[in-house]
């Protein structure tokens, strides 16, 4: 158990301090081979400013996807009242839960 524990913090503090470096890092370095048969770095590597931005533009796309589902969310349930209300004006009765969910499925 403190073993696995001893893990992942290693893994937690390699991230925190090299964010590029295994398999759940930010960017990939890209390695080519040279001349002499050996390999080196190629500019795959980012700078500590260029990995904030790529954070931040994560950050970013997180949110604007929160506040797309916020919306839909928001708006099938305006739906739903719209469905239940103008169901309720032509009957002159109102809708229990299940045709409210088979109404919003239906439209």
């Amino acid at each position: 158990d403190t073993d696995m524990l001893s893990h992942h913090l290693h893994k937690l503090r390699a991230a925190c301090c090299h964010p590029q470096v295994g398999s759940s890092g930010i960017g990939k370095v890209q390695k080519s081979s040279n001349n002499y048969g050996g390999t080196s770095v190629a500019n795959g590597v980012l700078s500590m400013s260029q990995i904030l931005d790529r954070l931040i533009d994560e950050a970013k796309i997180k949110a604007e996807e929160a506040q797309r589902l916020y919306t839909l969310n928001t708006n099938a349930i305006a739906c739903l009242y719209k469905l239940k209300s103008e169901s309720g004006v032509r009957s002159g009765s109102f809708l229990d839960q299940d045709d409210e969910v088979a109404l919003l499925h239906k439209s």
